[in-house]
């Protein structure tokens, strides 16, 4: 191999780092599969100050809806077949909550957030999760 050649691709990676003390644009702390039980739905933030970023990708074999829950109502953002994703900001304050579709099969998502797990609320609500809405 040639010294241009390998210099040339020395200088392309040092190029590709990040500036000292640059910080990224967007750090996912989290990531997290979860399995919502038929006809249930997990709620994810609701009491985080900044806004929370959340990719998810359907891995089980029911369809999913993905939902901004605020003060003013729910908004529907997406629904997700088995194998396919979303990817939503949610502002502060606001909950993502994405409902199992079926009544017979449990869901499966596999998710991650720009949060660290111990400050973002998480729970199940629906028929035999102990809470109804």
């Amino acid at each position: 191999m040639r010294t241009g050649t390998i210099l040339g691709l020395v200088l392309a990676w040092a190029a590709a780092l990040p500036a000292p003390g640059a910080v990224p644009a967007q750090l996912f702390y989290s990531t997290s599969t979860t399995t919502i039980p038929p006809g249930q739905s997990f709620l994810l933030g609701g009491n985080q100050r900044r806004p929370l970023r959340v990719i998810g990708t359907n891995t089980g074999r029911v369809e999913v809806a993905v939902a901004a829950v605020a003060p003013g109502g729910m908004t529907l953002i997406a629904r997700a077949a088995p194998g396919e994703g979303f990817n939503a900001t949610f502002d502060p304050g606001t909950t993502a909550r994405i409902t199992n579709a079926s009544t017979s099969q449990a869901a499966e998502v596999r998710f991650r957030f720009n949060a660290d797990t111990s400050a973002v609320g998480m729970r199940y609500v629906g028929p035999e999760a102990g809470s109804a809405d």
